[in-house]
This record gives C-alpha cells, sequence and structure tokens, in this order.
C-alpha cells in the first residue's frame, strides 16, 4: 500500500490467513481502506483480517472478513463478515466479501462520525432492533438495528427467557457489546404492544 498517501496514524494491518491473496484482491482492499481514509482524515489504527476456511464442498473455501477500526476518544468501528453468520452471501468470492465488509464499515464510519461532530443525536434508552433471522434448535438469532447492521444475538441474552416466543420481525431493544466473532447483541428485550404502537408515526 502507498501509505504515504493516507493521513491515518498507524500504518495500516491487512491480514491474508490461510491463502495466498491474488494481486486484484490486495488491490481491492488498498482502495476501500483509502477511502475510508477519505472519509475521516483521523483514523488512529485499522486492522482487515481475511481468513479461508475449508467450506461444506470438497475443495471448496469459504472467506471471511474481519475490520476494526480505532477513532479519537475511544470510539471503535467493526464489522465481521463470516459464513457462520450469515448464509446469504457468496462467500467463496472473496472479492465480493471483501467489498461487503467495507460498505458495512463505511456507513458505520460515517454514522459514527455524525455522532462525534455531534450530528446526530443520542437517543434515550437503548437502541431498537427487529430480528431477521432465528435458529431455534441452535439457540441464536441475528437482528438488524436501524442503521441496517446485523447482530448476533444468543438465547442466553434474551431477557426473561423468551427467545422460545420470538419471532421474525418484533421488534426489541438490546444492548451491543464486541464478542470473540465481532458485535453481538445482549439484553434483548421484546417490546409490548403499547411501546410499538408509541414508535408508530
Amino acid at each position: 500500500m502507498r501509505t504515504g498517501e493516507l493521513t491515518m496514524e498507524t500504518e495500516p494491518q491487512i491480514l491474508f490467513e490461510r491463502f495466498e491473496p491474488s494481486q486484484s484482491l490486495r488491490d481491492r482492499v488498498d482502495a476501500e481502506i483509502a477511502k475510508l481514509d477519505q472519509i475521516y482524515d483521523r483514523i488512529t489504527a485499522c486492522r482487515v483480517a481475511i481468513r479461508a476456511d475449508s467450506g461444506p464442498r470438497q475443495n471448496a473455501e469459504l472467506y471471511s472478513v474481519h475490520i476494526h477500526l480505532v477513532l479519537p476518544g475511544g470510539h471503535e468501528v467493526a464489522v465481521t463478515r463470516d459464513p457462520g453468520r450469515n448464509f446469504n452471501h457468496p462467500y467463496d468470492i472473496p472479492n465480493l466479501v471483501v467489498q461487503d465488509a467495507f460498505k458495512v464499515a463505511t456507513r458505520q464510519l460515517r454514522e459514527q462520525v455524525r455522532k462525534m461532530r455531534g450530528e446526530v443525536k443520542t437517543s434515550e434508552g437503548p437502541p431498537l432492533a427487529t430480528v431477521i433471522r432465528l435458529f431455534p434448535e441452535q439457540g441464536y438469532g441475528f437482528l438488524e438495528t436501524d442503521d441496517r447492521r446485523e447482530i448476533f444475538f444468543h438465547k442466553a441474552a434474551v431477557v426473561n427467557d423468551e427467545f422460545d416466543q420470538l419471532e421474525v420481525g418484533d421488534r426489541v431493544t438490546y444492548h451491543e457489546s464486541r464478542g470473540e466473532q465481532g458485535p453481538q447483541a445482549s439484553t434483548v428485550k421484546t417490546m409490548d404492544k403499547h411501546s410499538l404502537r408509541a414508535e408508530a408515526p
């Protein structure tokens, strides 16, 4: 990477694990990092890890991408895209996985910068999300936040042991934390009918 063209305080860390990347993939990562740098020129640290693992089919590889940005004041942007968390994406094509992950990182970075600059008011109370996928037998699911991010949650995170009562489309409140595989939701609580009516326009 031509790091002299970036304004980041430290050189980005780019890791390719368990595979040899093509030049086009290297160029894609460099270009995407440069775009983030243009959006906000005070990123203090950037780490991108792309990993290949054996897929369910013979001779097939699936790719995961982890992006972690550190901003002034202790703010962070963290994005994880891997086949174990979302099956609706061609995870066997590394360039597409990288493109998808950086799209999410770009959206999160813009939102975080707006908050840091005071352009977005901090909402009172916990944030809201929608249940978009459930895996009852495995005991976990996924939420979509109001800023279009996907967050994993385990049944143990659902308040009052109401995981079995959840349905796709339910609105919930949650708290976000950083897990080993990326962002995850804790203290997931279903909204009652009165809350849903109050939220409706």
